[in-house]
């Protein structure tokens, strides 16, 4: 009996692992069905959402680049990206429409811009920096068309140096103006008025040139240069004859004059000298613009300048009771130019203050270097010049107010063409009843004196 229960329960237990065995391999088959189905299926419905998105993203960098053609299109019907992608789609309608407001508005400036352009009848011209022409009108294409296809040209013309002259051949400078030789002989002058254009966030930089044409202006200026050095030369000889005449009277040789004729003999001669100093002064400046070209410099110290005002002005200033000083601080200084021009200008100022300042006053000259420059500044104490005419004090023909009669003439005017002929510049500053102070610069020579 025991035998036969212990057969049966080896037997139970035996079934019961077997039950065991096979419940355990139907459940690791579930399980690791059960697995691979949510794997599968994740995969499936992360691609399900992440679809869209990156359509959503693709289409999103083509209009970050400019393309608003483009349209987010989603199949899914998920609720939430199919919204995202419609108000995407209504982004980019607007941006397309923005974008066709800013074209048009880009489209109508530029044209705009061209027919302004184009109906300057002064030449223009732009350029970016490698200069390559950007826009131009038909003045400037017919005035300057050998410089188009030259770019070698076209820099020197509109890169004012002295290092990009053309010698002279077919055009140059002179100070500001653009001279240009034509082919039939003739000149034609242009002031260049220049505008820089620059777009720093795309580095970008280019220019325009105006072409201020002036040739009429000068033509009619050489005519009156012309005539007036005619009418001052038929002058001179009557002048001449008058002088003498007045100089025979003055000594009585025709006869003994009495005290009332020689009065009026004073008046006269005094006349005569100032109007023969007008006609020497319309003379000398109609030479100083005709012949400016052909004035030989030479080098020399600048000091000799004011050992010549030194001695010529030291008496002239006694005689009116006037304290002349001179200050020299030029420390051997060279400048390269036309000594007696410079001479001639400096006594035309030195001149005008003798004139204008009174007994016991003062006259100051000063030389001296500064910034690589010679300064030579003539100063007084005399009457002063009003603001209104500090613009006009170098003009020509100009009759100072609030000046002595006899004050029109060119001596200032004469002063400032020889300066701006040696490259220099003249100021005047000036206060009523307190003086006035003339400050002449031009430039060093670093050349040697063999």
């Amino acid at each position: 009996i025991l035998e036969i229960n212990h057969k049966l329960l080896n037997e139970a237990i035996q079934q019961t692992k077997t039950i065991i065995q096979t419940a355990t391999f139907f459940i690791l088959v579930t399980l690791f069905g059960t697995i691979a189905v949510s794997i599968l299926f994740s995969r499936s419905f992360s691609n399900y959402l992440v679809r869209p998105i990156n359509k959503l993203r693709e289409t999103v960098e083509q209009i970050s680049e400019g393309h608003f053609n483009k349209k987010i299109e989603i199949d899914e019907k998920s609720e939430e990206i199919s919204g995202l992608a419609e108000e995407f789609n209504k982004m980019i309608e607007r941006l397309q429409h923005y974008e066709q407001l800013n074209l048009n508005k880009i489209l109508f400036e530029k044209k705009k811009s061209e027919l302004v352009i184009e109906n300057i009848t002064e030449p223009v011209v732009m350029i970016d920096n490698d200069l390559n022409i950007l826009l131009s009108n038909q003045a400037f294409n017919i005035t300057f068309k050998d410089f188009i296809s030259d770019k070698s040209k076209l820099e020197k013309l509109l890169i004012i140096s002295d290092e990009k002259q053309d010698n002279k051949k077919n055009f140059y400078f002179d100070k500001d103006t653009l001279i240009i030789n034509q082919k039939d002989g003739t000149q034609k002058y242009f002031k260049l008025i220049k505008a820089v254009l620059e777009i720093p966030e795309k580095e970008m930089r280019g220019a325009v040139y105006l072409f201020h044409d002036i040739t009429k202006y000068r033509e009619l200026d050489k005519m009156k240069s012309e005539f007036i050095a005619k009418v001052s030369h038929e002058f001179k000889t009557p002048l001449t004859t008058l002088g003498m005449a007045i100089g025979m009277l003055e000594d009585e040789i025709a006869g003994k004059l009495n005290k009332k004729l020689k009065e009026i003999v004073i008046s006269m001669k005094e006349d005569y000298e100032r109007l023969n100093k007008l006609v020497y002064e319309m003379l000398e400046l109609t030479k100083l613009k005709m012949a400016r070209e052909n004035i030989n410099f030479e080098l020399f110290p600048v000091t000799k300048l004011l050992t010549h005002i030194s001695k010529k002005f030291t008496a002239l200033a006694r005689e009116k009771n006037i304290e002349l000083k001179i200050y020299d601080n030029s420390r051997d200084a060279l400048m390269k130019g036309s000594y007696s021009h410079m001479i001639s200008a400096i006594e035309n100022i030195v001149n005008n203050s003798l004139k204008f300042t009174p007994s016991n006053g003062t006259i100051a000259i000063r030389l001296e270097l500064k910034d690589n420059k010679i300064n030579i500044i003539v100063s007084d104490t005399g009457i002063g010049i009003t603001p209104d005419n500090l613009e006009r004090i170098f003009d020509k023909f100009v009759q100072i107010t609030d000046m002595t009669p006899g004050s029109l003439g060119l001596g200032l005017s004469i002063a400032k063409e020889i300066i701006e002929m040696h490259n220099g510049e003249i100021k005047v500053y000036s206060e009523m009843g307190k003086g006035s102070t003339f400050h002449i610069i031009l430039p060093i020579s670093l050349e040697k004196n063999e």
